[in-house]
């Protein structure tokens, strides 16, 4: 077991010295969403790009092929409550460039209906984790969410899975200095990424 942890704690000190080696792979959903209005910018890109800030690595957002409607808050929860039902996978438009030259992938998701939306599980079953660490984030109006990054955990199937984060909303969209200090003090525990920001 003592073996095992310090070889994690390995591989996150040689990657902070190389950020290109960290993925920042996230769905996120703008227009209208709940709790939080009509916003330009959805809550987990939002996040994602502060994880970005604060490891270096690189984002990638996951687009679906046909998206999700932004006016219209109730049409979006039908095509997602449908999809959950069906255990849809919904089509992804894009490709992560060069996949596997990174070691550590943050997945990031808002929560749908007590999930993660169908597009992540696609996402997920397209490439091969079995050599990666993932860290799982998620955005949602609540906290209980573990059982949520504990699913995606694994479906990643991956050879080291580190304790996700979850940021509430309106935190993440109204008071982004205090979201950006618990993902400072979340990445910090890692023991890696320090270096970003002395």
């Amino acid at each position: 077991m003592i073996k095992r942890y310090l070889f994690i704690l390995l591989i996150f000190f040689s990657i902070s010295a190389s950020a290109q080696n960290v993925l920042i792979a996230y769905f996120s959903h703008c227009g209208e969403n709940f709790g939080v209005g009509n916003i330009e910018e959805g809550n987990t890109a939002k996040v994602a790009k502060i994880i970005a800030k604060e490891t270096g690595g690189t984002l990638f957002e996951i687009v679906p092929e046909k998206p999700y409607p932004l006016d219209s808050y109730e049409r979006t929860c039908a095509i997602s409550i449908e999809e959950l039902t069906n255990k849809a996978r919904p089509a992804i438009l894009n490709k992560v460039p060069n996949f596997d030259q990174y070691d550590i992938i943050f997945i990031g998701y808002p929560i749908w209906w007590n999930d993660a939306p169908m597009i992540i599980y696609t996402f997920l079953e397209e490439y091969d984790f079995s050599k990666k660490t993932v860290i799982p984030f998620s955005t949602s109006a609540s906290k209980d969410v573990k059982r949520v990054e504990y699913k995606v955990a694994q479906a990643a199937n991956a050879e080291y899975v580190r304790n996700g984060i979850n940021i509430i909303g309106k935190l993440a969209q109204f008071r982004t200095y205090e979201a950006e200090e618990i993902i400072h003090n979340w990445i910090y525990t890692f023991g890696t990424f320090n270096m970003k920001n002395e």
